[in-house]
């Protein structure tokens, strides 16, 4: 079998991370016909590495691609309303004294977050599986307006009038906090109180799977680089505006029918519900972090463990008040979650050493300029910080070109520091084609290499009208 890396997370944890891999290994077939039936997630130290088969994954987006095109409008409304309970879910972990609940209480708030969890990844994952890494949906969007303005004999940027498409007027938490940031900064006079308010609507944003949460110092100083740059909420504004504009000037040059926009329309939703269905998860964390915490102290095991439980294992320990310390301590350590054909099987500690032979090997690669996907336009010249963690968010600084297999929410706070983004995978509709559109940064996706081709320290130039990155010697 031929594995490739997905994704790598770090600073991770096993729930509700291993629920994802539980849709993808047994909760998909009575939705697009089929389950996936290889994924490998291997643990070492706090790092995720993702994998799934080549073959598989490529058989599965087809599926996926198949019913989104069956019935594009009935997902993107049932993702919404997985993903509106998860944020539910999430709330009413944030808003319980968790220290004064039973182990009974606790059971059933931790039945209604799996609940939520599992109804927004169901749902909310198809687009994903359709998307990732092989770009079902968007070759086929691009088909339809190469088609479309061949058969009107239309001369069209492709590239642009995808983007205008696939855009969608509602925010992400990202782009809300954004707005949010700009109203204080229109504000006159102490603005204190509204900075802490903001502060606490919008600390977990980026939180990732750990955190931390961000502070106050964060959002001042991001206010400060607001001030200093000039931007307002009426500029941010207009751009909205003229997105809105030229996705209507497309539609109707390319003279879509009626059923062909709201179908359009649905699939444009779709890929915002992919970047929304992020924040949810984000909420989840952090709300899960206090739970966590719960869970360690009822039991006595360190805060690292108790994230290291298994869904039903957490109902189980609380239902019956045991634990298995010492499996928890090996997982700690090293553990892969191995889902074969529906049947999940997890190893701990060094039996889990085996299955490192299933990761690609990825060697440094040289060249002087690569190419991939421009997600935003622009252009910007910068020195090169590859970013794989958190341990590598300190070395980032302004001005920085963020080189990332690939971004999320977690990242953000960079982002938003940075000159231009660079990615290994992801099509238009990733989490880094997304937030860069959102946050007006230069960004090149699915270069495929970048990781491996560019260096720290390194001096470079985005070219982000060509989807090019050159060297600078």
């Amino acid at each position: 079998m031929h594995w490739f890396i997905v994704e790598q997370h770090f600073d991770s944890q096993l729930y509700p991370y291993h629920l994802y891999m539980d849709v993808y290994g047994n909760g998909f077939k009575d939705i697009i016909g089929r389950n996936l039936e290889h994924i490998c997630i291997f643990y070492e130290d706090g790092n995720f590495t993702q994998m799934f088969e080549k073959d598989d994954w490529k058989v599965h987006g087809e599926a996926a691609l198949k019913q989104i095109t069956l019935n594009a409008n009935e997902i993107a409304k049932r993702a919404r309303l997985g993903i509106e309970k998860l944020f539910v879910a999430g709330h009413n972990i944030r808003n319980a004294t968790l220290g004064e609940l039973s182990n009974k209480e606790l059971i059933k708030i931790v039945k209604r977050f799996n609940e939520a969890f599992i109804s927004a990844a169901r749902w909310g994952i198809i687009f994903p599986a359709a998307e990732y890494e092989n770009y079902l949906v968007s070759k086929y969007i691009k088909s339809k307006i190469k088609a479309r303005s061949e058969q009107l004999t239309i001369e069209v940027n492709f590239a642009d009038a995808f983007e205008a498409i696939i855009y969608w007027p509602e925010s992400t938490y990202v782009n809300k906090e954004k707005e949010d940031l700009l109203r204080i900064a229109a504000l006159v006079g102490n603005i204190e109180t509204e900075l802490k308010t903001h502060t606490e609507e919008y600390k977990w944003i980026s939180f990732g799977f750990q955190g931390p949460e961000l502070d106050y110092e964060y959002f001042k100083k991001t206010l400060d680089d607001v001030k200093k740059r000039g931007e307002t909420l009426e500029i941010a504004k207009k751009t909205e505006g003229e997105m809105q504009r030229k996705k209507e000037k497309y539609l109707d040059l390319l003279r879509f029918s009626q059923e062909e926009k709201e179908y359009l329309s649905a699939l444009a939703e779709l890929n915002f519900l992919k970047a929304f269905r992020k924040d949810a998860e984000f909420h989840g964390n952090y709300a899960l972090s206090f739970l966590f915490k719960e869970i360690a102290k009822r039991f006595s095991i360190p805060l690292t463990h108790s994230r290291m439980l298994l869904a039903d294992e957490i109902i189980n320990a609380l239902e019956t008040g045991k634990i298995d310390r010492d499996e928890l301590a090996k997982r700690s350590k090293k553990f892969v979650l191995l889902y074969e054909k529906g049947n999940r099987s997890l190893h701990s500690g060094e039996s889990a050493e085996a299955f490192r032979k299933l990761i690609p090997i990825e060697n440094i690669i040289e060249v002087s300029e690569l190419n991939g996907d421009v997600a935003c336009r622009g252009k910007a010249t910068g020195i090169v910080k590859v970013v794989h963690g958190k341990s590598d968010y300190d070395k980032f600084n302004e001005g920085d070109i963020l080189v990332s297999i690939a971004t999320n929410p977690n990242m953000v706070p960079l982002m938003k520091k940075a000159a231009a983004i660079v990615t290994d995978i992801g099509g238009i509709t990733c989490h880094a084609a997304i937030i860069s559109r959102e946050l007006g940064k230069p960004c090149i996706i699915g270069t495929k290499i970048a990781t491996k081709a560019l260096r720290d320290g390194e001096k470079v130039e985005v070219d982000a009208e060509k989807g090019i990155v050159r060297k600078i010697s």
